[in-house]
Parts: C-alpha cells; sequence; structure tokens
C-alpha cells in the first residue's frame, strides 16, 4: 500500500469510529420529584359551608418532540385526574405511577420526560393528592423538562355562630433526585407546597398555628419538608433529599361571624435537564487515533531514509 493510500485508510477508520456508537451520548441525566397528601381533611366547618374546587395539570418537553400535558378541573369531592403528560421516545409508564420508572441505567433505558397528577376521596373523610415530575435526557446539547401542579381553592361561607377556628390536618412526604454521569451536564428537581386561609371580607389573611418545626406558624404556611430543591452538575455528587411521612395539623386564628372565607393551597414538581456536547470518543476510537498518528510517524521515517 503506498503512502497517500494508507492515510486515506487510516483518516477514514477514524471518520467511522468516531461517527458510530463510539461517539453517542454516554448514560443520560436523571431528575425526579415526588408529592404525596393523604388523609387531607378540613374540620371546624359543616358540608353546608364549603364549596370546593380543585384543578389539576401536568406538563412535559423534549427536545424533537411535541409538548405533552393536561389539565382539569373538578370538586374535591368528585377528584381529579388528568392525563399523564409525556414527551420523548418512551417507552413510558402507565397513568398514575408515581414511583421512579425512568431509571438512568443506561443510555439504552428509557428516555423522556412526564408528569402526572391524581387527586381523590372527599375533604371531609381524607383527601389524597399525588404529584409527580421525571425526566431523563439522551440527548446532547439538549435541554428538557416536566412538572405537575395542583390548585385547590376552598370557599367557606360562615352563617352567625360560626366563629371557631379552621383546622387542616394530614400526613405528607416527598422525594427529590438529580443524577448527572457527564460533566457539561446538570439537573435539578424541585417542589413546594403552600397554603392561606384569606377573609375575603376585609382583604386579609389569616394567622395560622403550625404543630412542628417543620410548619412554622404564620399567615403564609410552607412546610419546610415539603418545600425542597436539589441538583447536581457534578458526576460524583448526585442530589437526593427525602422527607417524612409527616403528620401535619393547623389551626386558624377564631373567624368572624359573616364574614367570607377563601382557603388556597398551591402544590408542585418539577424536573429540569440540560446536557452538553457528545462526549469524547470511546477508548477504542482513540486506539485507532494513536495508530493512524503512528502509521503516518513511520510513513515520514520512511520517506526520510529514501530521501
Amino acid at each position: 500500500m503506498t503512502g497517500h493510500k494508507l492515510i486515506k485508510a487510516v483518516v477514514a477508520g477514524i471518520v467511522l469510529a468516531s461517527t458510530g456508537t463510539g461517539a453517542a451520548y454516554a448514560v443520560p441525566s436523571y431528575g425526579y420529584a415526588h408529592l404525596a397528601f393523604t388523609g387531607f381533611t378540613l374540620g371546624g366547618v359543616t358540608p353546608t359551608d364549603v364549596n370546593t374546587s380543585v384543578s389539576g395539570q401536568d406538563s412535559a418537553i423534549y427536545p424533537g418532540f411535541a409538548l405533552g400535558g393536561d389539565i382539569q378541573s373538578g370538586t374535591v369531592g368528585s377528584g381529579v385526574d388528568p392525563l399523564q403528560g409525556t414527551s420523548g421516545p418512551g417507552p413510558f409508564p402507565g397513568q398514575n405511577t408515581f414511583t421512579q420508572a425512568l431509571l438512568p441505567a443506561s443510555a439504552l433505558s428509557p428516555a423522556g420526560t412526564r408528569g402526572d397528577v391524581l387527586i381523590t376521596g372527599p375533604l371531609g373523610g381524607g383527601a389524597s393528592f399525588d404529584l409527580v415530575a421525571e425526566g431523563k435526557l439522551s440527548k446532547p446539547s439538549a435541554s428538557a423538562g416536566s412538572s405537575s401542579g395542583t390548585t385547590t381553592i376552598v370557599d367557606i361561607t360562615f352563617s352567625a355562630g360560626n366563629t371557631g377556628p379552621v383546622t387542616l390536618d394530614f400526613s405528607a412526604s416527598s422525594q427529590l433526585s438529580a443524577i448527572v454521569h457527564n460533566f457539561g451536564d446538570s439537573a435539578s428537581a424541585k417542589t413546594s407546597a403552600s397554603f392561606t386561609v384569606r377573609d375575603l371580607t376585609t382583604g386579609t389573611d389569616l394567622f395560622i398555628t403550625g404543630n412542628n418545626t417543620d410548619s412554622p406558624s404564620g399567615t403564609l404556611i410552607a412546610p419546610v419538608g415539603l418545600n425542597g430543591n436539589v441538583a447536581t452538575q457534578d458526576p460524583g455528587s448526585p442530589g437526593s433529599f427525602t422527607s417524612g411521612p409527616i403528620v401535619y395539623s393547623f389551626t386558624s386564628a377564631p373567624l368572624t361571624s359573616g364574614h367570607s372565607y377563601e382557603i388556597n393551597l398551591q402544590d408542585t414538581t418539577q424536573v429540569i435537564l440540560k446536557t452538553g456536547a457528545a462526549q469524547i470518543p470511546e477508548p477504542a476510537s482513540l486506539g485507532l487515533l494513536g495508530s493512524g498518528i503512528m502509521a503516518i510517524g513511520l510513513l515520514r521515517r520512511r520517506r526520510n531514509r529514501n530521501s
């Protein structure tokens, strides 16, 4: 083989190696956020005093795929169950799967983003809320994300004599995970939960007393264990957080006879993922590149000897 032909063959091999599986993106970035409420019970009022409206929504986005998501409204008694929002190649788990389902075991395992919400049960007898956002991004130089959220509004109209406080009791837990395997990637997972009791007649928020240090008293209640955020850009340091289940109990200030009140609850989960450029070719490709450099060096030696 002549010198020019040898160089062409080596270069062709290097190009094939660098554009094949060796240059594919390595293990993807991953995020997971989950909130769960059980035994959600409102006290201090009778069913005839209360009108409730709830909405649940979810969304998902993945590069190169259509946006997924849904929104549904109803009452705490009837519940809401929006369709799971998905985006990406999948495959995805079934509706109302709130455990981790897109684990980042390898680049061959499921990729994509998803968000889902479910509210069931009557407010007087203990309702349940579940929210999840999860994603795995295996595409280089891209970003993806998912979210889920609920808004619960309880409008209360009191007649004379209804002047006691409103109580709110539930058990709740949260779980967060953020993992990257490549430098230049980032992953974050977030949960948030808060509520207020507002006097609509005066336009002021009532003072609320919590039962533990995780839920300090005030006019806006945002329990520490349900408001978390983990993020990582370091392959060796995944982010994780788990809280609960913790039993929460809240009591409002006394109500005023004849006034109207609104209890507003907001809960969300969110995952945001970003990736850098495609990874450096794997060792086999680097070995071929090294062989090519050695071959070029040998050709130069031959030319120097022949000159």
